[in-house]
C-alpha cells in the first residue's frame, strides 16, 4: 500500500464523485483502503473555509479555530498517519501485528470474543473494508460471527446496496434466493463494482444466520447533484435523502481529502476553491445519506447491533458516518478498520484512525484482475456508451493502449452500452485470461487485446 497507489486510488475516487464514473473496474492496482463509489480510496469530512453561499455558517469558535489550525500543522501527508481526529489519541501511534486485534483508546490486545464483549453498549459498529481484500472480507466475517455467537441481535448494513434493494435482501436473508437469483433481483452489477465473490462467503453466513440486511446506499446522481448545486439546491426527493441538518465539512475532512493526492500542495489540483468544495460538498452527502439510512433502521429496533460494511474511508478518523450518525442515534458508535501489516507504509499507525484496528496480511494481488479503469457515460449519447477517464498505472487497460477520453465500444464482441456490461464480462474472468476490446479515439476505431497479468 504506497502512496502511488493510494494517490491512484483517490483520483479514481474523485473523478467517481465528480463526473459520475464507474470506478469499479480499477480493482487490481488499488490499494488496501477503499475504493470509488464507495470505492477507491476515501475522504471523510475535511473542511471548506468558504463554502458554497447557501450553506449556513456561523462564525468561527475557539474551537473551530483550534482544530483548524491542528489540522494544518505538519506530520507527514500519509492518510493512515494524520494527527486527526479524537483529540485523545490523534498524536498518538500504534504499530500493528499481524493477526491481532488492537483497542486504540486503551491499547488492549483483544480477542474476537473479547471484542464481542468490549461492544455490547455499541449500536453502530463501522468496519471498514477494501472492496477488493479478501483479508479484509475475512475480519468482518468474523465479527459477524463471534457478535451473533455473543447472543446480540445483529443487523447487517450495506454500502454495496441502496435502500431500493431491501425487498431482494429481504429475501437472501430469509434463504428464498439462490445466488444468481439474488445477483439479478438486487441489482448487484447495476450498484455495485466488484466481484459477488469478494462478498459470498459474508452473505453465506447472513443467510445461514438469517441476519437482517439493510441496503444504505445512495444513488450516484444525488451526490453529484450536491456537489454541482449544494445541498439547498437538491429537488425535494433527493434532499429527503439527507439529514435535516447535515453537519459541515471540516478541515480535517479537508487534509485527509487531500491527503490521497499527496498532502496539501494537491490542492491546486482542482483548480480553485469552489471547485473543492464541491468535492468535499459530495462525500458529505454521501456519508451523511448513509448515516440517516442506517440511523432509521435502527430505530426500529433499540436492542440491535448493527454492522456497517462500507469502504475504509467512510469509517477514518470517525470523520465519515459516525460523524454524521452522532446527532440522530442513541447510543455508541465505534469503528474497525483492518490494516495490512508488513509494508513501510503501515508501520505506524494514527491511533484516531478507528476505534479497534486488526492486523491483517498484506496481499500483493487481489484474487481477480481488473482492467485497471474509470469510466463514464458519454455526455449527450443515448446509447449508454462510456468514455475512459483514467486508467492506472501499469493496468491492464494501459498496457493495452487505452488513454483517458477514449469511448469504449465493445468488450469481448459485447456492445458497451452501460456500465453494468463491462462489470458482467469482467466478473468472469480469471488472471491469465485477456479482453478484447473496441474503442473510439478522433473517430477511427480500434481493436485491441488487453491481457490479464499479474506485474511484478
Amino acid at each position: 500500500m504506497n502512496g502511488a497507489h493510494l494517490r491512484a486510488a483517490g483520483i479514481a475516487l474523485w473523478l467517481s464523485l465528480a463526473l459520475s464514473a464507474e470506478a469499479g473496474e480499477v480493482q487490481a492496482h488499488e490499494p488496501q483502503v477503499d475504493e470509488a463509489q464507495g470505492q477507491g480510496a476515501q475522504v471523510d469530512g475535511a473542511g471548506v473555509e468558504e463554502p458554497e453561499p447557501e450553506e449556513a455558517q456561523s462564525e468561527e469558535t475557539q474551537a473551530d479555530q483550534t482544530e483548524r489550525e491542528d489540522a494544518e500543522k505538519p506530520r507527514g501527508d500519509h492518510p493512515l498517519r494524520l494527527p486527526i481526529g479524537d483529540p485523545e489519541r490523534r498524536d498518538e501511534v500504534i504499530v500493528p501485528e499481524l493477526d491481532t486485534l488492537v483497542d486504540t483508546r486503551t491499547g488492549d490486545v483483544l480477542t474476537p470474543s473479547k471484542l464481542a464483549a468490549k461492544l455490547a453498549g455499541t449500536r453502530l459498529l463501522l468496519v471498514g473494508e477494501s472492496h477488493t481484500s479478501e483479508e479484509f472480507h475475512r475480519v468482518q466475517e468474523i465479527v459477524l460471527r463471534e457478535l451473533d455467537r455473543s447472543g446480540r441481535k445483529v443487523s447487517v448494513g450495506l454500502e454495496m446496496m441502496p435502500p431500493e434493494s431491501q425487498a431482494a435482501l429481504d429475501s437472501w436473508s430469509a434463504g428464498e434466493l439462490d445466488d444468481d437469483r439474488f445477483l439479478e433481483a438486487s441489482g448487484w452489477y447495476e450498484h455495485w463494482g466488484y466481484r459477488w465473490e469478494y462478498y459470498r462467503s459474508i452473505f453465506e453466513l447472513i443467510r445461514d444466520r438469517q441476519l437482517p440486511m439493510h441496503g444504505l446506499n445512495v444513488p450516484r446522481d444525488v451526490v453529484r447533484a450536491a456537489r454541482e448545486k449544494g445541498f439547498d439546491g437538491l429537488d425535494p426527493e433527493d434532499r429527503r435523502r439527507l439529514p435535516d441538518e447535515i453537519q459541515p465539512p471540516t478541515a480535517e475532512f479537508k487534509r485527509l481529502f487531500l491527503s490521497y493526492f499527496g498532502g496539501g500542495d494537491a490542492a491546486h489540483a482542482f483548480g480553485d476553491d469552489e471547485m473543492l468544495a464541491g468535492f468535499l460538498r459530495a462525500q458529505t452527502a454521501w456519508d451523511a445519506s448513509m448515516a440517516k439510512n442506517a440511523a432509521e433502521a435502527l430505530a426500529e429496533d433499540p436492542e440491535t447491533i448493527m454492522v456497517v460494511l462500507v469502504g475504509s474511508g467512510h469509517v477514518a478518523y470517525g470523520l465519515g458516518i459516525a460523524r454524521h450518525v452522532a446527532p440522530m442515534l442513541e447510543g455508541e458508535v465505534a469503528t474497525l478498520i483492518p490494516v495490512p501489516v508488513g509494508g513501510e507504509d503501515t508501520q505506524e499507525i494514527s491511533a484516531s484512525y478507528a476505534d479497534f484496528l486488526w492486523g491483517v496480511a498484506e496481499e500483493p494481488w487481489t484474487r481477480y484482475p481488473s482492467l485497471g479503469l474509470s469510466t463514464a457515460e458519454v455526455e449527450d449519447a443515448d446509447d449508454g456508451s462510456r468514455k475512459v477517464l483514467f486508467t492506472a498505472e501499469g493496468s491492464a487497460a494501459a498496457r493495452a493502449g487505452l488513454e483517458s477520453g477514449d469511448v469504449l465500444v465493445s468488450i469481448d464482441g459485447q456492445a458497451v452500452d452501460g456500465s453494468e456490461v463491462i462489470r458482467r464480462v469482467m466478473n468472469s474472468k480469471h488472471w491469465g485470461d485477456a479482453v478484447e476490446l473496441r474503442f473510439r479515439r478522433d473517430g477511427d476505431e480500434h481493436d485491441v487485446t488487453a491481457h490479464l497479468r499479474r506485474q511484478p
